[in-house]
């Protein structure tokens, strides 16, 4: 699974483990889908690097670092990177469980919204020396809690990004990036329409078959029916006496 460059084609995923490779330098973005109620729980974590064979250290200062933002993009706090040393690495973080209330407390301000919150991993250049080959991640996504009724808001809330539909938690599921739910729902729109549209012409397609029938039923009716003889006579060919 590869993440995206930046918020709007980041990746979409829900709760579990996804495993992705980057390039030294590279930073790869994710979103989650977080209700009102709940609390999202992200960590990364590195391999062990194999030992050089010029004997080189493994151990990189500035090695990897994870950072989360909300829905109005606002980051949850200032994540500096975690040095590696060659045995692997972790770095994880909880956040506050998300409430409108939240706003009015400084320390939890960041999680007031509920919507797409992204989490952003960056490889750091130096460890190119311990992965030549690109640097193996494992991102590991919880969302705890039962998502809770939202506040009110005057307009349209999901329009501005905030709160999470049942096409959301879809999409997280299907791991699509907004380009790709944006294609996916106007295919489905697409063959609704197409649906709908042969579902009125098979109407009127049936419609013509049960008028020519009935005309045919009728049409067939007339031709079989007897014409009458003349009174007290016996009925032959045509309705008249036979020949002697």
């Amino acid at each position: 699974m590869a993440g995206g460059s930046g918020f709007n084609d980041a990746r979409a995923v829900g709760g579990g483990v996804w495993k992705d490779r980057l390039r030294p330098g590279e930073t790869r973005w994710y979103r989650v889908p977080v209700d009102w109620g709940q609390r999202l729980h992200t960590a990364v974590e590195l391999p062990n690097a194999a030992r050089r064979e010029d004997g080189a250290g493994r151990f990189v200062a500035r090695g990897f670092r994870m950072n989360v933002y909300n829905p109005a993009r606002g980051p949850l706090y200032s994540e500096s990177f975690t040095s590696y040393d060659g045995d692997g690495g972790k770095t994880d973080h909880y956040g506050n469980p998300v409430r409108y209330e939240n706003r009015f407390a400084s320390a939890n301000s960041a999680t007031r919204l509920a919507g797409w919150y992204y989490v952003a991993v960056t490889a750091g250049p130096d460890l190119a020396g311990p992965f030549p080959q690109g640097v193996p991640v494992t991102l590991r996504i919880a969302v705890r809690g039962k998502p809770k009724p939202g506040p009110r808001y005057d307009g349209d809330a999901r329009a501005a990004g905030i709160g999470v539909s049942d096409e959301d938690r879809e999409t997280a599921a299907k791991r699509l990036t907004r380009a790709e739910a944006d294609d996916a729902a106007a295919e489905a729109a697409l063959l609704r329409t197409v649906g709908w549209s042969g579902v009125g012409t098979g109407t009127a397609l049936l419609a013509v078959l049960a008028a020519w029938t009935l005309l045919a039923r009728r049409g067939g009716a007339a031709a079989v029916q007897p014409v009458a003889g003349p009174p007290g006579g016996t009925p032959g060919s045509g309705g008249f006496p036979p020949s002697p």
